[in-house]
């Protein structure tokens, strides 16, 4: 009997319900998903490890974004960036770059746990730093 793989777009779908669950992939759920839809584990692995929407590991605690865009990065936002990687390091804190993200008058603009602003003083404040 003759049925068909799913599409790449119903296993991207499929990784994204499962992420939902927990806020990230694990390996049984990888495995799950294989034998579900009758795939190579390594074709779910390799999805799920190619695109940065699927997290393989738990997520941290909060997360911090440093745009990167040429306003930001002229502004110094390459220095922030390794500043708090290295303040950050080893802390509940996931530091990130980012493209432009459109308040490019603000730069070097940040994100932490999806909240705009900019500078130091409003890591201060938000007790970052």
């Amino acid at each position: 009997m003759a049925f068909a793989l799913p599409t790449g777009a119903e296993l991207i779908e499929l990784l994204h319900r499962s992420q939902r669950q927990n806020g990230w992939l694990t390996p049984a759920q990888l495995q799950q998903l294989a034998d579900q839809l009758a795939l190579p584990p390594s074709r779910v692995w390799g999805v799920a490890s190619f695109y940065n929407w699927f997290a393989l590991k738990p997520p941290p605690r909060h997360r911090c974004e440093v745009c990167l865009g040429t306003a930001c990065f002229v502004r110094g936002g390459a220095q922030l960036l390794s500043a708090l990687q290295q303040h950050l390091a080893g802390s509940d804190w996931a530091v990130q770059p980012v493209g432009c993200q459109g308040a490019c008058g603000q730069g070097p603009l940040l994100r932490l746990d999806g909240e705009l602003g900019d500078g130091a003083a409003w890591l201060q404040s938000k007790g970052v730093v």
